[in-house]
């Protein structure tokens, strides 16, 4: 250690500490600029994806309504072409009663329950179902 005192190594401790903090707050100026910038690059370039996303998603909801009032449709014409057959005396076996009753559920189940309840009733009452 020839003449280098503790005053100099605090004094180029200190110099290497200014300068790491320095370059650190650089770094997070720089940082947070980019981040802005490319964030706002993001946001502009996936614009069209959003809104494709948001037209996709509209569509979907569009189908699947189609597809619910689809659904309803054919139960209805299962339920009621069943009991009309019972009305006209034909024969059913069991599996068809089962069938009806897990269609009548389902039915009931997605807010159907006009006519059909009211003619599932009477022939409930006839003995016929």
């Amino acid at each position: 250690m020839n003449g280098i005192t503790l005053g100099q190594i605090a004094e180029v401790l200190a110099w290497f500490a200014g300068i790491i903090g320095s370059l650190t707050a650089i770094c997070v100026i720089v940082s947070k600029a980019f981040n802005k910038a490319l964030k706002k690059s993001f946001e502009i370039g996936l614009e069209p994806v959003i809104n494709k996303i948001d037209e996709l998603e509209s569509k979907v909801s569009q189908l699947e309504a189609k597809h619910d009032n689809s659904d309803m449709n054919r139960l209805k014409d299962f339920l009621v072409d069943f009991m009309a057959r019972l009305e006209r005396g034909e024969k059913v076996d069991e599996e068809e009663v089962e069938r009806f009753w897990e269609n009548y559920d389902n039915y009931s189940e997605h807010g159907g329950n006009s006519y059909i309840h009211g003619k599932m009733e009477k022939l409930k009452k006839e003995g016929k179902l």
